[in-house]
């Protein structure tokens, strides 16, 4: 059987004045200054969290959703003979449309449990990782646990999963603690 490849565009692309030269020179700004791309490239997961838009993800969603990644490597190892990366970075799909008005946003006890894992990267689908109540609350206990994430991904043709590769750049803005990246997964099954 042979495998097809597919790319899913993750970004949500706002109207920029940079050019094309400028975004390419903040790059390579950010490189040359020591930034890692570790958290960017590479394993992920993608799982589906759909729920009541008003409830936060709980400490037992994020836990149920650390397990599925782990049995799912587990799972294909075994089938494809040790072959298979265990993916340390994870986008949670919480839209069931492309309707940005939709989505869930995780509590302060799955922030701690997603901080406690072997996850690099955490990403979603919502503008942002903590509810309007507490903005900005769950972005600080990321950096100050130095783990990167990602906000406001495009999900919706995203199948769960933990075979998918992500490539998300960043590029440097000095002095913001957000900043674009363009997001890519790439899948083979």
């Amino acid at each position: 059987m042979e495998a097809t490849f597919t790319i899913i565009d993750v970004s949500r692309l706002y109207p920029s004045s940079m050019s094309v030269k400028e975004a390419c020179d903040k790059y390579a700004t950010s490189m040359a200054s020591g930034t890692t791309l570790e958290p960017f490239v590479g394993p992920c997961a993608v799982v589906k969290l759909f729920g009541d838009d008003a409830s936060l993800i709980s400490e037992q969603e994020a836990t149920d959703a650390l397990d599925y990644i782990s049995g799912e490597w587990k799972r294909l190892k075994t089938q494809y003979g040790g072959n298979v990366q265990q993916p340390v970075r994870v986008l949670f799909r919480t839209r069931r449309t492309g309707d940005t008005s939709e989505g869930r946003y995780f509590s302060p006890e799955a922030i701690t449990k997603l901080l406690e894992s072997d996850i690099i990267l955490t990403g979603v689908d919502t503008p942002s990782l903590s509810p309007l109540d507490a903005p900005g609350e769950a972005l600080k206990r990321f950096q100050t646990a130095q783990r990167a994430c990602l906000i406001n991904l495009n999900l919706f043709d995203a199948e769960q999963g933990i075979l998918y590769n992500l490539l998300a750049p960043p590029l440097l803005v000095p002095n913001e603690p957000l900043v674009p990246v363009r997001a890519l997964l790439t899948s083979s099954f």
